[in-house]
């Protein structure tokens, strides 16, 4: 078998198990209640479908205008979306397999691509009315054009990868200050082919901020300033309330931020009443502010703790069988204990140029945003695929053998050791587990109305971004 018919062959392979696995996950979920986000996107783009318009500007559009299409398509079908959500996911297989095979082959690719079909994690959010599907997609688009930018010098690849990179923002408004990050990420190299690199950076720019613009200067028109979203603040405020218990690694009340902040009719004045708050509680907390906060949010991020916890134990996930949903939860864990092992290990000591250069970026810049505001598993979603790209050639011996070859083992050391102190202390899954074993499976519940002020930490009720 020739190398393209073989490599065409791996990815029908991989497409049919992720394909598989997203069917299984569809038709195992069933009606439920929407918690928290998950109520806010639903109304909004049941708004824009049925009177047309975006209601305000709390969050960019981007993930409720996905979900209005999907509704007025369906003619009004959550399942659908649900549906369309497990489609769009194959593109972060194909995605993934697709990068990793031009530069490392089809054995390494098939392995990186398997590590994402298969993900409990992946899978479970294509369920989630959540825009995490959605924007790990996105991330997935920018890195693919990025690579065929740095692969063949052309252009439109850059414009391409800046398309991309707008839509992301317009899911995720954080992205849209990362545009000129990701066009610096195309500098390093020959000097010679510099001034191509420049040009195809400020493309990349130029057309990021051409997708944000129309929604900039709708905000700019209807608020009177500059915003992306209304809700910037809200999440550092939540991230930087002490934790309830007074511990390093407690869990803040987030209804104290929350409850109050829904009272405020003019969002405005509910982001200054943020910000005021979220100043107040950083101020308090210094001069170990920024120590604490990294390690607060480094584990919240990477905690072995999961959204099927929370399905299997109030009865939305294989409802009867708390056995099962308690091996899930540890195939889950398994699987994304596994990844994360071979994806960092794999980003320290696999040569990956450019490309590598912007996965690492991605992944620091997701970090820098949550140290400062409010970390949680739930925002690591998107990450996974840029972790995944580098374990498929760690498995197959891909390393470099270079001069910074024990800098790059003691930097994989340190960091493999800190994921494992966090996969060690992740008591909360564990807790979760054991009470799947004691059969406290709550009765399923029918979907309720929408809200969008359920505070728990699971539910990221304090907002997908700052």
């Amino acid at each position: 078998m020739s190398g393209d018919r073989r490599a065409r062959a791996a990815l029908l392979v991989l497409l049919l198990v992720a394909t598989v696995l997203r069917v299984a996950a569809a038709l195992a979920t069933g009606e439920r209640e929407l918690r928290g986000d998950e109520g806010y996107y639903v109304e909004t783009a049941t708004t824009l479908v049925q009177e047309g318009h975006h209601p305000g500007a709390f969050r960019p559009p981007g993930y409720a205008a996905f979900v209005a299409g999907v509704l007025w398509a369906s003619g009004g079908s959550l399942a659908a979306v649900r549906w369309t959500q497990g489609a769009l996911s194959l593109l972060v297989v194909a995605v993934v397999f697709d990068v990793v095979r031009r530069r490392f082959g089809t054995g390494p690719a098939f392995v990186s691509g398997l590590l994402c079909a298969t993900s409990p994690t992946l899978v479970h959010y294509t369920q989630l009315f959540w825009s995490e599907t959605l924007v790990t997609v996105g991330l997935c688009a920018v890195v693919w054009c990025f690579d065929r930018l740095d692969a063949t010098a052309r252009p439109v690849w850059g414009v391409l990868a800046g398309l991309a990179l707008g839509v992301s923002a317009l899911a995720r408004e954080m992205y849209a200050y990362l545009s000129p990050a990701v066009a610096a990420c195309l500098l390093p190299g020959a000097r010679d082919e510099r001034r191509t690199r420049l040009a195809s950076g400020a493309l990349l720019v130029v057309a990021a901020i051409a997708v944000v613009l129309p929604w900039a200067m709708r905000n700019q028109r209807v608020l009177g300033r500059f915003e992306l979203a209304t809700n910037r603040w809200l999440p550092i405020a939540a991230g930087n309330l002490p934790s309830a218990d007074g511990t390093l690694l407690g869990v803040a009340d987030e209804r104290s931020i929350i409850a109050p902040y829904n009272r405020i009719e003019d969002p405005l004045v509910a982001e200054e009443m943020a910000r005021r708050v979220a100043l107040e509680n950083i101020a308090a907390q210094q001069p170990w502010w920024i120590g604490l906060k990294i390690v607060r949010s480094t584990y919240f991020l990477y905690a072995p703790v999961s959204q099927l916890g929370r399905f299997v134990e109030r009865g939305w996930l294989l409802h009867g069988h708390p056995g099962a949903g308690y091996a899930l939860l540890r195939l889950e864990q398994a699987h994304y204990a596994l990844l994360m092992v071979l994806g960092i290990a794999g980003l320290w000591l696999v040569p990956g140029g450019r490309t590598q250069l912007l996965a690492v970026l991605l992944i620091l810049f997701h970090m820098a945003v949550y140290v400062l505001a409010n970390a949680n598993h739930r925002f690591r979603v998107p990450l996974l695929p840029l972790f995944a790209l580098y374990a498929g050639p760690l498995v197959f011996g891909r390393v470099a053998r270079d001069a910074w070859w024990r800098a790059r083992l003691g930097g994989a050391a340190v960091c493999l050791t800190v994921f494992l102190a966090i996969l060690a202390a992740g008591g909360e899954l564990h807790e979760g587990t054991r009470r799947v074993r004691r059969g406290a499976v709550a009765a399923p519940t029918s979907a309720a109305s929408a809200t969008t002020t359920d505070a728990t930490a699971d539910d990221g009720a304090a907002g997908d971004e700052p």
